[in-house]
C-alpha cells in the first residue's frame, strides 16, 4: 500500500510556516463546513443512505470516484452527479483558504506556498 500523501497544513508545518496546532484547527474547521457529496445526495433524497455505504465500500476497493460508482450502479445520473459537486464547490472551504482567511500568511506568500507545495507533491509522485 502507499504511503499517504502529504497535506499541505502538514507541509506547512514541517517548514515552520505555521505551528502544529494551526493544521488540526484548520482541518476541525473544515470538517465543520464542508459537506461531503454523500451526505449532500443523501440530504436531497437523491440517494438512500444505505447505498451511499455500497457505493464508499466499493470506492475502498478501487480508485474511482464515488460519483462516477454512484452513476454506475444507477443511483445517480450524470447531471445529478455535477450539480452535486458544483453545489459542494459552493460551499466547501479549501484548507489554504482558512490559513488566508486566519492571516497565518500574506496573500502572496500563501500563493508562492502552494505553487512549491505543488511541485513537491508532484516530484513525489
Amino acid at each position: 500500500m502507499g504511503r499517504k500523501p502529504l497535506l499541505f497544513g502538514e507541509y506547512l508545518r514541517k517548514r515552520r510556516i505555521i505551528s502544529a496546532k494551526d493544521p488540526v484547527a484548520a482541518y476541525y474547521l473544515q470538517e465543520q463546513i464542508n459537506k461531503q457529496v454523500g451526505l449532500l445526495a443523501v440530504k436531497h433524497k437523491m440517494i438512500a443512505a444505505r447505498k451511499v455505504q455500497q457505493i464508499l465500500n466499493q470506492q475502498s476497493k478501487s480508485r474511482r470516484r464515488r460519483n462516477e460508482i454512484a452513476i454506475d450502479f444507477k443511483q445517480m445520473t450524470r447531471s445529478q452527479a455535477k450539480d452535486l459537486l458544483e453545489y459542494q464547490a459552493q460551499f466547501n472551504i479549501n484548507i489554504n483558504d482558512i490559513f488566508k482567511f486566519d492571516s497565518k500568511l500574506p496573500k502572496e506568500e500563501l500563493h508562492r506556498e502552494i505553487e512549491e507545495f505543488s511541485q513537491y507533491r508532484e516530484s513525489r509522485s
